[in-house]
């Protein structure tokens, strides 16, 4: 909202080259609100504006900025600003943004920096995007456990402003094995001439770089924690995950599994709607759309082969939308529920016996109870239609109801099944609902539906 009500106001003032109003205007508000601003500029509207900001508060805006506009803006800068820009980023937003920009802009401006520096960050880069190690920040404290207390605060004294929490101090045994952490609570209140080793907790949590951000997710929800330290195969304490930038980083995963439970594809980065293009979500959406409709001609097969059934009693073809929908929303419902487990980490592949039979009792409850009510909406509202031969409304109910208990039941199961089946086999659970499991639904459920009514109706 934000870009759209006050943007133009700033754009104004750049066009009239007010700096000084700008800072008076922009002094006042968050990083997280000018941030909002600037998306409702062009790039080289928002990159004049937070170089008049000065560079601490252009930082912090920076980093509030969707990860698209960040590297737009990064286009209109040479490799001395880049290199500039990104020394003024926390490592973990230098690493991200170097990830995202172009293989010569970003090598241009490592160049430029410190050497020891610079391998550090492609390092840092080199952490596939969804690994714990591509959420850590290298701006932690840590000291040797056999430090004394006096030594720690001092520690935090001098350097506790560069760090991304300064809640714990992190204590190392031989070749920087984290060891164990101290509160800063525990050091203010320890008796003076302790050592760091005398009060620490030992061995806390930590997660090894190489393991998926699910897991940091999990961490973080489960033991409510402020900060997770990040250690190699080996155990040596290499970064640090604050849970500002894990909240920043479950936000970008919630939007991407919701994105490809509905099928759709492309960069997941948080940008607003009104800040991507068309062709950018036609793009994004198309190419399952047409999968889906390419499979969804099984539908119309399985509907012609029984087209001679359809002909000689009509009133099935009014069902039809009602056993696609219920079909759908019914495996809908247990992929949704199934998912969300296997992301809290409540269910694991290999609990898919248990989950399959909890599920088919609760496919079968739903089922008779969805059943039934379509057999008493066929006997309540097509009583008095007129029906060839030998056969009765009650047939039509039956047949109709059972052809419906039997179409949930399918779709509940193959809405948990999938997602298990999915994670058994490393691939992204979310990928296996919405309109795939829809459209698995739906040619299951006509061919559920005919085969019923032709066996029941003799047809």
């Amino acid at each position: 909202m934000l870009d759209q009500i006050l943007a133009p106001d700033l754009e104004s003032l750049l066009k009239a080259k007010k700096p000084d109003e700008i800072r008076a205007f922009l002094s006042e508000l968050h990083p997280a609100d000018i941030a909002d601003i600037l998306m409702g500029l062009e790039p080289p509207a928002a990159l004049e504006a937070l170089g008049i900001m000065g560079q601490e508060s252009a930082s912090k805006v920076f980093r509030k900025l969707p990860e698209t506009l960040q590297v737009d803006i990064a286009g209109f800068l040479d490799a001395t600003d880049l290199a500039t820009l990104l020394r003024s980023l926390d490592s973990d937003d230098r690493v991200r943004l170097i990830r995202a920009l172009p293989g010569e802009s970003a090598a241009s401006a490592l160049a430029l920096m410190d050497k020891k520096e610079s391998e550090a960050l492609r390092k840092m880069a080199g952490y596939a995007a969804g690994t714990a190690g591509s959420l850590m920040t290298r701006e932690y404290l840590a000291m040797n456990q056999e430090s004394t207390v006096e030594d720690c605060l001092e520690r935090i004294r001098l350097e506790g402003k560069a760090a991304r929490s300064i809640l714990s101090v992190f204590a190392l045994g031989g070749e920087g094995m984290l060891e164990g952490s101290a509160s800063l609570s525990s050091l203010i209140q320890a008796t003076p001439g302790l050592r760091l080793s005398d009060i620490m907790e030992r061995r806390p949590l930590s997660v090894a770089a190489l393991n998926d951000s699910k897991e940091v997710f999990h961490l973080f929800s489960r033991y409510d924690l402020l900060s997770l330290p990040v250690v190699d195969a080996e155990g040596v304490l290499i970064g640090l995950i604050t849970h500002d930038d894990m909240m920043a980083a479950l936000e970008v995963e919630r939007t991407a599994d919701l994105e490809r439970f509905m099928a759709i594809s492309g960069v997941h980065d948080n940008t607003p709607y009104l800040h991507t293009t068309v062709w950018q979500n036609f793009r994004n959406r198309v190419g399952w759309l047409i999968i889906f409709a390419l499979i969804g001609l099984l539908s119309g097969a399985i509907l012609q082969s029984f087209g001679q059934s359809l002909a000689s009693l009509v009133i099935l073809a009014f069902y039809l939308p009602m056993l696609a929908g219920t079909g759908g929303n019914s495996g809908g419902q247990a992929a949704a529920i199934i998912v969300r487990a296997l992301t809290l980490k409540e269910i694991l592949p290999k609990d898919a016996f248990r989950v399959l039979w909890k599920e088919m009792r609760i496919a079968l409850l739903l089922g008779l109870a969805l059943g039934f009510l379509a057999f008493a909406r066929v006997m309540v509202t097509s009583a008095a239609f007129q029906v060839p031969g030998t056969i009765t409304i009650l047939d039509i109910g039956l047949a109709i109801g059972i052809a419906l208990s039997l179409q949930v039941i399918v779709s509940t199961i193959l809405g948990a099944a999938l997602p298990i089946l999915a994670a058994y086999f490393g691939v992204n659970p979310t990928h296996v609902g919405g309109p795939a499991l829809m459209t698995i639904a739906d040619i299951t459920g006509f061919f559920i539906y005919f085969s019923v009514a032709r066996l029941i109706l003799r047809l």
